[in-house]
């Protein structure tokens, strides 16, 4: 399976590694706050695509991970200041 688009912003997500869709205000230290909790967690990236519609609008990352992404990974990143929503695609769900 490949998804070429998420809410309009072009991306490419395969699901075959663990996935997290991230969608968050397009500014200056989002990507970094978001990769910090992942790193906190152990969490180790494989490969990130990012895309936006616009500047400064609404951005997308997708971010592939060598191990599963465990749900509370979720919870921590809508936390964070401008992060709208995460999605959390491990292959064994998908």
């Amino acid at each position: 399976m490949l998804v070429t688009s998420f809410d309009g912003i072009e991306t490419d997500v395969t699901l075959d590694f663990p996935t997290l869709l991230v969608i968050y205000e397009d500014r200056p230290g989002m990507l970094s706050r978001i990769c910090a909790e992942l790193a906190y967690a152990n969490i180790n990236i494989g490969v990130l695509r990012c895309g936006r519609k616009r500047k400064g609008g609404v951005a997308c990352s997708v971010i592939e991970t060598d191990s599963a992404i465990p749900a509370d990974i979720r919870d921590t990143l809508i936390q964070l200041r401008g992060v709208q929503n995460a999605i959390i695609l491990n292959p064994s769900e998908a």
